[in-house]
């Protein structure tokens, strides 16, 4: 819409304008010749490059002024049929019947008067000279930037909200804000500017009115904001409900003095987000990488709750190893108890033989202090002994174990992969009831990591707005030890056996780099060692069954308590940041055990089915294992 010199008032109600390109300036190229049409090689209308913006309506040349008011229509067909029409908003208008403007608004040098009286308009709002009046009221949305080349602007927001795009100066005549008025306010902290209304005259703000802010950037230092300076000035109690709005990383107050209206921004403190230690002690780092990639701060800036700040968050961080080093120590731990099995329950011994043990482990770590996984394991161990007369053997194994780590929090894709080889040597030893094992080895790991950010489409529509990916290897070693003792005594078929064992894992990871995802996301994580030295006092029921075919079915309980070790400290940084520091949990509790076997043989064979479950505070252990020896 377009107007010469003549006043005119245009009422918009139940109506959806939509702004159309502006693309005069590449008409008039075309007809002067087409020696600046560059786009293309021909002068065709249809396939030329509009660079122009969506303008809904434009009475810029307007010298004499122009009202222009946005209503609802109130056309009495509300309920007609006996069922009430929509109203989403309560307005009295019903959805259908509510007006929308899309695009930007251009007014003239006349007394301009722009009345948003229902529904939204999303679009730039431009003032020209002249005394021009601009209004929000009866529950309408305004969005867009707003400008003014005088100075002479009256603005009144009643029931309504504005929302303020340009982080620019708007000088006015006046300001009334109602009760249930809103304005939302932009900043830009790398530019240092931000949205100011300065009112010649007098501004009046009720009680219950409310103030927010919208930031483009990272506010890097606690920033005072003036966004309101006013000739004389009135205030009410402000309502922080538009405040509290902000983006989450961020704590966002306001305060009035004799003429300004200030809103402060600073960022929120791990302790007021209630992180966890480990979350607390890279919060300054991550805070610092945002900065060194804009989608990943526009991400977190577009998170106004705690859920949605922290999902992104934890993305941010390493992994920390527990579950990977957990499940490590329960796989050695099966292969320990497969060493101290003898070939068959009878008295005999010798000669040699060969064995095969399936490891199969889920070990579930609870989130607290540290980030929860879920981990699992799979991998066999053989082994070769030759058993003496007196009850004694002497062996060698060898192991391959795979073990996947998940964190709660990991995305589609994410996980730590690690491969373990190990080669080992043990002695058991039978005397009687009693029986007696030692051994030890160690081994060598590769490790792979892949880590995903994923932040949710900020308009709600599925698709995801911004997915990175990165991958680091590395390799590792591990060493082992072990020593048990057990009495089994018999009661007719029945026996119970109490026993008891250490268990000792050592592990070092090398150092990992993470490459894919660029600044602000890849990381260097350090070397890493972890150890642990569990005791583990059980007592087992069972019975036997048959002579030369034979099988034996027992329970066990348990209890298993760390001794000493811990779990590594994760030391990383983001590319060209500092260092900093998870501190791993330092888990000393103990935790209750409870397993299971069914065992069958012959002189020269078994097969056996073992399963258990270890219970402590934040982490569970499962496992099962099918193995098989054979004599020669």
């Amino acid at each position: 819409m377009s107007s010469a010199s003549s006043r005119c008032t245009t009422i918009v109600d139940a109506a959806t304008i939509v702004g159309v390109a502006d693309d005069r300036l590449e008409t008039e190229k075309m007809s002067s010749g087409g020696s600046a049409d560059t786009d293309d090689t021909d002068l065709l209308p249809g396939n030329e490059t509009v660079t122009g913006k969506s303008v809904a309506i434009d009475v810029s040349r307007n010298t004499t002024g122009v009202t222009l008011i946005q209503a609802g229509l109130t056309d009495g067909d509300d309920g007609a049929d006996g069922v009430a029409d929509p109203d989403a908003d309560g307005d009295g208008v019903d959805n259908g019947d509510e007006p929308s403007m899309l695009g930007a608004i251009r007014f003239g040098s006349g007394a301009d008067t722009f009345k948003v009286l229902n529904g939204s308009v999303i679009g730039d709002i431009a003032f020209g000279a002249g005394a021009d009046t601009f209004v929000v009221d009866g529950g309408s949305l305004v969005l867009g930037a707003l400008t003014d080349s005088d100075g002479k602007l009256a603005i009144t927001i009643g029931k309504g909200s504005l929302g303020i795009s340009n982080a620019a100066t708007i000088n006015a005549t006046s300001l009334n804000v109602g009760s249930t008025g809103k304005i939302l306010f932009t900043a830009d902290p790398t530019a240092g500017t931000n949205t100011k209304l300065q009112v010649s005259g007098a501004a009046t703000i009720a009680s219950g009115a409310e103030l927010g802010i919208r930031l483009t950037g990272l506010v890097k230092q606690p920033t005072a904001y003036t966004v309101i300076s006013a000739g004389s000035l009135t205030v009410g109690s402000i309502g922080q409900a538009l405040l509290a709005d902000s983006p989450y990383l961020y704590v966002a107050s306001s305060r009035a003095d004799a003429n300004n209206v200030y809103i402060d921004v600073r960022r929120r403190s791990a302790a007021e987000i209630g992180m966890s230690r480990s979350q607390a002690g890279a919060y300054d780092a991550v805070f610092t990488a945002l900065s060194d990639n804009a989608d990943l701060s526009t991400a977190f800036l577009a998170q106004n709750g705690k859920d949605g700040f922290l999902g992104l968050y934890d993305q941010m961080l390493p992994d920390q190893g527990e579950g990977l080093f957990a499940s490590l120590q329960a796989a050695n731990q099966m292969m320990s108890a497969a060493t101290g099995v003898r070939p068959d329950p009878g008295e005999r011994y010798g000669p040699d033989s060969l064995w095969i043990q399936e490891i199969n482990s889920l070990v579930r770590r609870d989130a607290g202090d540290t980030a929860g996984s879920d981990n699992q394991a799979f991998g066999f161990v053989a082994g070769y002994e030759a058993m003496g007369d007196a009850g004694g053997a002497l062996g060698l194994t060898l192991a391959y174990v795979n073990v996947e780590e998940h964190d709660i929090v990991a995305k589609v894709g994410e996980q730590t992969t690690a491969s373990f080889v190990q080669g080992g040597a043990y002695w058991r030893r039978s005397v009687g009831g009693w029986r007696m094992n030692a051994g030890g080895g160690g081994g060598f790991g590769w490790f792979t990591g892949d880590r995903r950010f994923i932040a949710p489409d900020a308009n709600a529509d599925g698709v995801a707005d911004l997915v990175l990916a990165n991958t680091a290897d590395w390799t590792g070693a591990t060493l082992n030890a072990f020593a048990g003792g057990g009495y089994e005594h018999k009661i007719g078929r029945y026996f119970v056996r109490p026993e008891g064992r250490v268990d000792y894992v050592w592990l070092r990871e090398g150092e990992r780099k993470e490459t894919g995802a660029g600044a602000g996301f890849d990381l260097t994580v350090e070397e890493r060692t972890s150890s642990n030295l569990s005791g583990e006092f059980g007592i087992a029921f069972g019975a036997d069954f048959g002579q030369d075919v034979w099988w034996r079915p027992e329970v066990r309980v348990g209890y298993r308590q760390t001794l000493a070790g811990e779990t590594g400290d994760t030391v990383a940084k983001f590319n060209n940041g500092n260092p900093f520091t998870l501190a791993a949990l330092d888990d000393k509790q103990g935790a209750a055990t409870l397993g299971f076997a069914i065992k069958a043989g012959t002189p020269m064979s078994y097969l056996a089915l073992e399963g258990g479950v270890e219970a402590a505070k934040k982490q569970k252990r499962y496992n099962l294992r099918l193995s098989g020896r054979a004599m020669f």
